[in-house]
């Protein structure tokens, strides 16, 4: 078994579904001051956060903490260059402006929001998911739907996974409240 573990995806690499989960499980998650650096046209990342709370959970992950980073900075900068993961800041309800950290709405950004609980991907059987968006996230969004489809397409072909996939109803689910009151969807 390589360093990933049980988070090894189909080719080798991290597992992208169930990194992005675990940003929802509040382990990982970014400080917008040093982590992630807007240049412009997309985000420059620097590193991630382990939460310090959640982290005794995951031995496996704060073990080999390093190598986990490395993956997910790998897997971001990947993700970022995806033009069909972005929506430009103007096409945003503004209202969601701090939550996307202000700038165009990006994989750095869809990752932010998971960390904030408002894009949970939950995998309900193999190639099936069901994606809980935060009722902001479903208005303030255009085709906020096609963009979380198109985030785990991303996802899985990370993986090497390119078989067909469904997604179940996007349920409108309310405000989806992180447990930590420092970080919340809006």
């Amino acid at each position: 078994m390589n360093t990933y573990g049980s988070l090894t995806g189909k080719n080798g690499e991290i597992d992208t579904i169930k990194i992005f989960q675990l940003f929802v499980a509040d382990l990982f998650f970014f400080n917008p001051d040093t982590d992630i650096k807007w240049n412009g046209a997309s985000y420059d990342i620097k590193g991630i956060q382990i939460n310090a709370e959640t982290m005794h959970n995951y031995p496996h992950i704060t073990n080999n903490a390093q190598v986990f980073a490395t993956a997910i900075i790998k897997l971001l900068t990947a993700l970022e260059n995806n033009s069909k993961l972005k929506v430009p800041k103007e096409n945003i309800n503004k209202s969601l402006y701090q939550a996307i950290l202000g700038n165009d709405l990006t994989a750095v950004s869809l990752f932010h929001l998971a960390s904030l609980h408002c894009i949970p991907i939950i995998e309900t059987s193999p190639n099936n998911y069901a994606i809980p968006l935060d009722i902001d996230i479903k208005k303030g969004v255009p085709n906020a739907h096609d963009l979380v489809t198109e985030l785990v397409k991303a996802l899985r072909e990370y993986n090497g996974v390119t078989d067909e996939f469904n997604i179940g109803q996007h349920l409108s689910s309310g405000k989806l409240r992180n447990h930590n009151k420092n970080r919340q969807c809006l």
